[in-house]
């Protein structure tokens, strides 16, 4: 029955309209689904063990592990940066505006991180939100 358990949790990751992305607690991939590969550019074997860092635009990526862990300690779900404006990376180094929904799951090997889902929301006008995506505007 755990076979089909799992079976059907992946098959539900697959089918989920935006990009999931499932971590360890300390930021490593352990599962994406096709629209990850789509919106970030990368294949499946090229984000599996990748911190999850490497989806997270360089101006801010240093900040990422701390905020991280933080989630991880108190894993309620939630929107990501409530009030930020934030930004994915892709493979090819240029960023997207993203909503990011935070989720846990607790398993037998302790707390997964996710699955976190990802969304590309379209950019917003404004001299204020350009000025904040020029700091983020490559990876």
């Amino acid at each position: 029955m755990k076979y089909l358990d799992d079976h059907r949790s992946v098959a539900l990751l697959e089918a989920a309209p935006d990009a999931m992305v499932c971590v360890t607690a300390n930021g490593r991939i352990t599962l994406v689904n096709a629209q990850t590969e789509r919106l970030f550019g990368y294949n499946r074997a090229e984000l599996v063990g990748q911190p999850i860092e490497i989806l997270v635009p360089r101006a801010v990526r240093g900040l990422h592990p701390q905020h991280r862990a933080e989630y991880m300690a108190d894993p309620v779900p939630r929107p990501m940066g409530a009030g930020m404006e934030l930004s994915g990376c892709r493979r090819d180094g240029s960023t997207f505006p993203a909503e990011i929904s935070l989720s846990a799951i607790d398993t037998d090997e302790g707390i997964l991180g996710g699955p976190a889902r990802w969304r590309r929301r379209p950019r917003r006008s404004g001299r204020a939100v350009r000025g904040r995506a020029a700091v983020a505007r490559s990876c």
